[in-house]
C-alpha cells in the first residue's frame, strides 16, 4: 500500500494460519498490530475501537469507570462490545460491524460516541496532542482507519513482566484488575480456562443504522 506520509509503497504481511505468526516470531516481532480490516475487503473495517489511554497521574480505576461510559453508550444503541486489557495501562474496546461500512463512517460514529463522553467526564479527552491533553485519559477512536493498527489481542508487550493483550468478560472490568497479571506466563491457562472471549468477534455484526442518524 502507498503511504502518503512516507511516500512510497509499504509491503504487509498477510498472515492466515498459525504457520504464518511463527514466521513473524522467528523474525523477531514481539507485538503484533494487525489492520482492522480483513483480506479481501480492506477498505471494510471489521470492528470500530475505543482506546483508553490513561496519563500517567490517573489510576486504572479511572480507566475501568470511563470503560463502562462508553460500553453504556454502546448499549443505547444496541451494540454489542468486547474489552481487553492494552498490555499497557489502558483498555480497547471492540465492536465488531457489518462489512459495510467505510472507515470514514466508522471513525464518524466512534467520535459521536467519544465526543459525549468527553462532554459529561472531564477526565476524558480526544485532544489528539500530547502537550495540549493536561492530565486527561485520552479516549482515542481516530485509530479507525485504513493502515491504522493497534495491538492485537494475545500480543505480548515489549515491556518488564511481558504483559500481554487479552480479552476480558465486561464483568471483570472492575478497578480491582491488575493488567500487569495478563502475562506470558498467565494467559495460556487463562485461555484453557475461559476460552477465547474475543472468538465471536469473528462472526458477530453491529448495525450502525440508529448511531448515523446523529451524523
Amino acid at each position: 500500500m502507498y503511504s502518503r506520509q512516507s511516500k512510497k509503497s509499504i509491503t504487509y504481511c498477510l498472515v492466515k494460519d498459525w504457520i504464518d505468526l511463527l514466521y513473524l516470531i522467528n523474525l523477531g516481532c514481539i507485538e503484533l498490530h494487525p489492520w482492522l480490516s480483513q483480506s479481501p475487503q480492506l477498505h471494510v473495517p471489521s470492528y470500530m475501537v475505543f482506546d483508553l489511554d490513561p496519563h500517567e497521574s490517573q489510576s486504572f480505576e479511572t480507566v475501568v469507570e470511563v470503560a463502562w461510559l462508553v460500553k453504556e453508550a454502546l448499549d443505547s444503541f444496541g451494540l454489542t462490545s468486547y474489552p481487553k486489557t492494552s498490555g499497557r495501562s489502558g483498555l480497547h474496546i471492540y465492536v465488531p460491524l457489518k462489512p459495510q461500512y467505510s472507515y470514514d463512517t466508522a471513525r464518524q460514529c466512534a467520535i459521536v460516541l467519544a465526543r459525549f463522553i468527553e462532554k459529561i467526564d472531564c477526565r476524558v479527552t480526544l485532544e489528539r496532542s500530547i502537550e495540549r491533553r493536561g492530565q486527561a485519559l485520552y479516549l482515542d477512536c481516530w485509530q479507525i482507519g485504513k493502515g491504522k493498527t493497534l495491538a492485537s489481542i494475545y500480543s505480548p508487550r515489549p515491556l518488564p513482566g511481558a504483559p500481554v493483550s487479552t480479552p476480558l468478560a465486561w464483568s471483570e472490568v472492575k478497578s480491582n484488575v491488575d493488567p500487569q497479571a495478563f502475562n506470558l506466563t498467565s494467559v495460556v491457562d487463562r485461555v484453557k480456562q475461559k476460552g477465547d472471549l474475543f472468538a465471536s468477534l469473528l462472526t458477530e455484526e453491529n448495525d450502525l443504522t440508529a448511531l448515523l442518524e446523529l451524523l
